[in-house]
């Protein structure tokens, strides 16, 4: 599966070659392990330019935290694994679909 709707919910900021940009995007119905793919294409849609995604943070509530893979691109999700705080990458095939990640993305 893929990447639900990524949202904007600011302008961009910086001039080129460096944008910022603070966006949201639904997680994945079906998460493949080693991380959805497509947030290249859905930023470059979302902002309808040729950026390329060098980097992103984001964070969504259940615990959920997510590293943009930009190498691969692809949105790695990891979820509290133990009460010490240690995080894991969420299963093969957990359903995000539930789960909006907001994300700072650095782009040019």
């Amino acid at each position: 599966m893929s990447l639900g709707t990524m949202t904007s919910n600011s302008e961009s900021a910086g001039q080129g070659p460096v944008f910022y940009d603070d966006v949201s995007v639904v997680g994945d119905s079906s998460y493949p392990t080693g991380g959805s793919s497509g947030v290249a294409a859905a930023l470059q849609a979302l902002r309808g330019d040729s950026r390329a995604p060098i980097s992103g943070e984001c964070y969504a509530s259940g615990g959920f935290v997510a590293q943009y893979d930009a190498k691969n691109d692809k949105l790695v999700v990891y979820k509290e694994a133990d009460t010490a705080g240690a995080m894991a990458e969420v299963s093969n095939a957990t359903d995000l679909s539930g789960v909006t990640f907001k994300m700072t993305v650095v782009s040019k």
